[in-house]
């Protein structure tokens, strides 16, 4: 990197600033990997919300939870 920025996080000043140096600094290319929306990468993105929600609410971090049944709405 060969700047330097100064960022505030409670007033969030400065962000905007980094946010075009990376910008700036990215390459523009298409992507290389092909993503598929399935069935399988829906379950679990909701499997890992589901933990997500289990950790906000301070239940044990070791704790095991698994999908009993699926049913996509139409």
């Amino acid at each position: 990197m060969k700047g330097t920025f100064m960022i505030l996080g409670l007033e969030g000043s400065g962000v905007k600033d980094f946010s075009h140096y990376l910008m700036d600094q990215a390459v523009k290319k298409p992507w290389e990997i092909q993503f598929t929306m399935n069935e399988e990468v829906m379950k679990n993105i909701s499997l890992e919300v589901v933990r997500e929600r289990l950790l906000d609410h301070e239940v044990p971090y070791g704790m095991k939870h698994r999908l009993v049944d699926w049913r996509r709405d139409q």
